[in-house]
């Protein structure tokens, strides 16, 4: 009996995986109306992000200090409950360069509002709290902080902003990796 030959099936052709859950890329998994609000909410995080920076600016100028130095401030007023609080400890909690909160910590200690001490843990390094004189400003900075908080967040339930915390942490986790392929791009005429 001769053998027929079959045409051979071809298998469909699989979208490069690059993540851990093995999934397409995303651009491949978006439809035109779901990249639409992919660029969307762009817009929106850009427009977010200058509105945060606007009211950390003018709540840092409420009690004498810069963008940089009020955000300084809060990250190691959320730090406050731990013993020894290192100045690695408040770069991580702010996802900032080392040097950057050492240049500031330095602004913050002339002004009064930090005192720098040799470390509990190891003598060789920084332990950084906050001046009494400080935490009293904050204290009485808060009970406004947590008005314009309830403002702007009036509408808004705890699980968006766990899930908006989650996506977040996730951006940041893949940042670098998002830079250099922007770095890659080769410039347009």
């Amino acid at each position: 009996m001769p053998s027929v030959s079959r045409p051979r099936r071809s298998r469909p052709r699989r979208a490069p995986r690059d993540n851990q859950q093995g999934l397409p890329r995303l651009s491949q998994r978006l439809t035109a109306a779901q990249q639409a609000e992919l660029r969307k909410m762009f817009v929106l995080l850009y427009a977010s992000i200058g509105r945060l920076q606007s009211l950390r600016r003018l709540l840092g100028h409420k009690v004498g200090l810069d963008t940089s130095e009020f955000s300084v401030i809060m990250a190691l007023n959320s730090l406050q409950s731990r013993p020894d609080i290192r100045i690695r400890d408040i770069a991580d909690q702010m996802y900032a360069a080392p040097a950057n909160v050492t240049a500031t910590l330095g602004k913050l200690q002339r002004k009064g509002w930090v005192l720098k001490t040799a470390s509990n843990k190891d003598s060789r390094a920084v332990s950084v709290r906050l001046t009494e004189r400080a935490r009293a400003r904050l204290e009485r900075l808060r009970t406004d902080l947590l008005a314009v908080n309830d403002a702007w967040f009036e509408n808004v339930e705890i699980e968006d902003i766990q899930t908006v915390s989650e996506v977040f942490d996730n951006l940041i986790r893949l940042y670098p990796r998002a830079r250099l392929l922007s770095e890659e791009i080769k410039p347009i005429d």
